[in-house]
Order: C-alpha cells, then sequence, then structure tokens
C-alpha cells in the first residue's frame, strides 16, 4: 500500500463523526482538484456516498486548500462539509476572507454543500467574530451551498474544557446565554436574502443523551440541555 497522510479529518455520518489521523485518497487521473493525495487501493463499490460528508479537524481548518475533493479510494466526491467554525483568535481580516474564499471555491469546484458551525464559548467577543466571518461565507456560498447552521459545537462539554470557569458555565446555560444567541444568529439567518428556511441546530455531544439520568437530556450543573431545548421549543 502507498499512501500519504497530508492533514487528519473525521469521517462525518448521519449522526456521528469519528476522527481519524490517516487518511488515503484515490489517485484519479482525470480529475484535477486544487488538492489531491494518491493510493494504489481503490474501492469498487462503495455505499451510500451522497449521505455522507467530510467532517473539517483543527489541523485541515487552518490549510482549507487542501481539503480532498474525493473519498478516500474512490472516484465519488464529496457532497458534503462540516465546518465546525469559521475563525480564530490570531487571524487577521485577510487571513478570514482567504478562508472563506478557499471554501467558496471547494464548493463551487465541487458541488459540495457546507453544514456551517459558529463559536460558542467563554469569549462573546471571539464569538461574535467568529459570527462576522459565517455572515460573509453564508453571503458568498449561497443558499444552494449550505446545508445548515450549527450554532455551538458540543456545548454540553465545555464545562470539561481548560480554564472554564463555572461562572462561565452557568452564564451559558442558567444565565441564557446559548439560548440568547442561537435566536440572534437565526434572526441574522433570516435577514439574509434565500435562507429563510435554513435549518438552524446547536449541536450536543452523546453524553447529553448519555447523562441524562432522570430527564431526556442532560440536566446538571455542567449541562442543562433538557431546559435549554424545552426553551427553543416553547
Amino acid at each position: 500500500l502507498e499512501w500519504r497522510a497530508p492533514k487528519g479529518l473525521a469521517i462525518l455520518g448521519v449522526s456521528l463523526s469519528v476522527s481519524i489521523g490517516t487518511v488515503w485518497y484515490a489517485s484519479i487521473p482525470h480529475a484535477a482538484p486544487a488538492y489531491s493525495c494518491y493510493s494504489n487501493v481503490k474501492i469498487d463499490s462503495p455505499s451510500h456516498m451522497q449521505r455522507k460528508g467530510l467532517s473539517i479537524d483543527d489541523t485541515t481548518f487552518t490549510c482549507p486548500a487542501e481539503i480532498p475533493d474525493y473519498w478516500p479510494h474512490t472516484s465519488e466526491r464529496v457532497t458534503a462539509l462540516r465546518v465546525y467554525h469559521t475563525s480564530m483568535a490570531n487571524w487577521d481580516v485577510a487571513r478570514r476572507s482567504e478562508f472563506v474564499d478557499s471554501l467558496h471555491r471547494y464548493v463551487q469546484r465541487t458541488g459540495a454543500r457546507i453544514l456551517l458551525g459558529t463559536k460558542i464559548t467563554c469569549q462573546p467577543d471571539e464569538d461574535y467574530a467568529d459570527w462576522l466571518v459565517a455572515l460573509q461565507l453564508l453571503r458568498t456560498l449561497g443558499p444552494e451551498g449550505v446545508l445548515g447552521l450549527a450554532v455551538g459545537d458540543n456545548v454540553d462539554q465545555l464545562a470539561f474544557q481548560p480554564g472554564v470557569s463555572k461562572e462561565c458555565v452557568e452564564n451559558i446555560w442558567s444565565g441564557g446565554y446559548l439560548l440568547k444567541t442561537l435566536h440572534e444568529r437565526m434572526k441574522d439567518v433570516r435577514e439574509l436574502p434565500g435562507f429563510g428556511q435554513l435549518p438552524v441546530t446547536s449541536v450536543f455531544s452523546a453524553g447529553a443523551i448519555l447523562n441524562a439520568e432522570d430527564y431526556l437530556f442532560a440536566e446538571n450543573s455542567n449541562a442543562r440541555v433538557n431546559s435549554f431545548l424545552k426553551q427553543v421549543i416553547a
């Protein structure tokens, strides 16, 4: 087996993503992607590829021009990407615009659509800066290039991240920061031409169900997912 492993990616299924550190890419002579790798292995009959997508890890996030156009060992184009957020704190305006342009070129080239995420953290200013780039990307891609918007990623696990205070966690849940921000992001999206019906969600880990105990979803000092969802659908 001849292989190259340029970047770590995660393979995204319907509701479960699994991170992998090594990915092999098929040799596709007729393709001319911006970035490609090669393998002498070929999967002849991949299953349900239109239902799958690539979830972009933090390493690949910093070099979006190197996202592969085709699934490993196949001639099947990637039709969906999941992007967890749209900027980093140390990026300047030019770097953020470069990120938007790279994803736009990818979508134009492949016809893929993006499940776009935006941050929910203990730093509201950083969250808003990330959202401004997300809005720029939404306008650039247009509704035909977007699967949906995810406000926050694995928010129920934030309490376990280094440096996160109890006050921050309390503010996100009982203080209403997550709910308020979700409504603000939805309002902004609905004002964009063509995005009136775009699906909007928040993403939680499997722990939101596994730690539910007496509730449908987790309801404890670390994550009040059950209360949040009740407020959303009220």
